[in-house]
């Protein structure tokens, strides 16, 4: 009976305990983080390529000149279909897309990562 009733005066203490607090104070304060920032790679250095197109009324001055050009008398040379050169297009128009859509995300970050200061102390204002 001790028992119980000890334990019947325990809870309604720690009940009655926590009736008495009605309002709860949270505060928050942002922090600022310091990100590195790399270095932007160097800038590309492509090399300069030369199309010719090649037929049956130009193949022996072209092979004429590509075997002075290469010093021997079995020039060797690549050749690819319309359709291939057509296929290669596509490809490098789709990089392009996808480089600059990648730079457009890089400029948003670093934006946003730059422009930190200015967010928090606006945000805070409110």
């Amino acid at each position: 009976m001790i028992k119980r009733s000890l334990c019947l005066f325990a809870i309604c203490s720690l009940l009655s305990a926590c009736a008495g607090n009605s309002s709860i104070t949270v505060s928050a304060k942002p922090i600022d983080i310091d990100i590195a920032r790399t270095a932007d790679p160097p800038a590309v250095q492509l090399n300069q390529v030369t199309f010719k197109v090649v037929n049956k009324d130009n193949i022996d001055a072209f092979l004429k000149d590509l075997s002075k050009a290469q010093g021997t008398a079995n020039p060797v040379f690549i050749a690819i279909t319309t359709k291939d050169y057509e296929n290669l297009s596509l490809n490098l128009a789709d990089l392009r897309r996808y480089i600059e859509d990648q730079q457009a995300i890089i400029v948003y970050y670093r934006n946003l990562t730059t422009h930190n200061n200015n967010l928090t102390s606006t945000s805070s204002a409110n």
